[in-house]
């Protein structure tokens, strides 16, 4: 590709609501040749689509193009991962990614030692873990069984119900990019990696075609939360109400979790619950709660031996509550829950507002 359309490809995608990476030494180019290069009819197209999904036709009206030759490169950015697409190849809508999060999540089949020191290198591109206003663009959802029955919950906020609201043809599983990552640095842990991320909508189409995943049934969904669940792994999915991934992950490798049980606000939510204990039932004889809490959230007093909880420190995943074998904890909601927006590109939108980048969102 061109040096000239290369740099339209990233002033383009530096305006996209999540930026683009620079460097002083040019890494930042490389991204559009790892794994794949891409041509200049390609690039071309990627500097003129949006962040957000358009139905093929309105590309074609907007560029003043035909369709039947804009499909096959669609089609080509597509498979070099810097394209998602819902619904068929003909009839569907097609967006533009950025490199994170976006691209490199679809490149998890031909992720090497190169890419990943690449993505090491560039990365944080615009979340720098420093104190923001910017809303991060995951989030964590407590464990269902946690939930208290009486407690006001939105279904946003329920595993199963994010599983149940996708399309039958638009759910499919990879491996865990994080797990995967670490064990090429040579470190990780045990969880497992194989059929562990779940994929909905424009993602789970996308990651299909691409054979980057499978295609899977809600029954088989739940049945990888159910598993992910008496692993002790946190549930995380995308900060919208009808997400694109749910997550099940663990705090030694996740590319969330880490930095946010480090004290940085950015790059995921914590839910809108937290634990609480009911001293009057618990007998402090086991350390349960302390063991599984991610968050290193709950410590005993040494004085009375009864554990306590660090509200700020809790992350509201659940985890406690299912392993207390006294029910002496709780979730409590959060006087102030946030509610999340509705769909990614409403998510898109809103994070553009926060950023400033707000010129394909007028």
């Amino acid at each position: 590709m061109r040096i000239e359309i290369a740099r339209n490809v990233m002033e383009h995608l530096r305006k996209f609501p999540f930026g683009y990476p620079t460097s002083s030494n040019r890494d930042e180019w490389k991204l559009l040749e790892v794994p794949f290069s891409l041509t200049d009819e390609e690039g071309e197209l990627l500097s003129h689509l949006m962040p957000y999904s358009e139905h093929i036709d309105d590309i074609a009206k907007r560029l003043g193009r035909d369709k039947k030759e804009l499909l096959p490169l669609l089609d080509s950015l597509l498979h070099k991962t810097w394209v998602l697409r819902r619904g068929t190849k003909e009839e569907g809508y097609y967006q533009a990614l950025t490199w994170l999060p976006g691209a490199l999540e679809l490149q998890m089949s031909w992720l090497s030692k190169e890419l990943l020191e690449l993505h090491t290198r560039m990365s944080p591109i615009d979340e720098k873990y420093e104190p923001t206003e910017l809303i991060p663009h995951f989030r964590v959802i407590p464990r269902e069984a946690a939930i208290p029955f009486n407690a006001e919950v939105l279904p946003s906020e329920i595993v199963s119900h994010l599983i149940e609201q996708a399309n039958d043809d638009e759910i499919a599983v990879t491996e865990c990019i994080c797990r995967k990552m670490e064990k090429i640095r040579g470190k990780g842990c045990n969880a497992p990696m194989e059929d562990q991320c779940l994929f909905l909508g424009a993602f789970a189409t996308t990651i299909v075609e691409i054979e980057a995943g499978h295609r899977i049934t809600k029954a088989e969904a739940k049945k990888i939360i159910k598993k992910a669940q008496d692993l002790g792994l946190v549930h995380q999915a995308n900060a919208n109400a009808r997400p694109l991934a749910i997550c099940n992950c663990c705090t030694c490798c996740c590319g969330t979790l880490k930095p946010l049980l480090a004290g940085h606000p950015q790059p995921s939510l914590k839910s809108n619950f937290h634990s609480e204990f009911n001293i009057e039932l618990c007998k402090g004889t086991c350390p349960e709660c302390v063991k599984i809490c991610p968050a290193k959230a709950i410590t005993i007093d040494k004085k009375n031996m009864r554990p306590l909880t660090n509200s700020d420190k809790c992350i509201g995943c659940g985890l406690c509550v299912v392993a207390c074998p006294e029910k002496a904890l709780t979730l409590k909601r959060k006087e102030k829950p946030f509610i999340y927006p509705d769909t990614w590109d409403d998510y898109l939108r809103t994070r553009a507002l926060q950023s400033g980048r707000t010129e394909f969102y007028k």
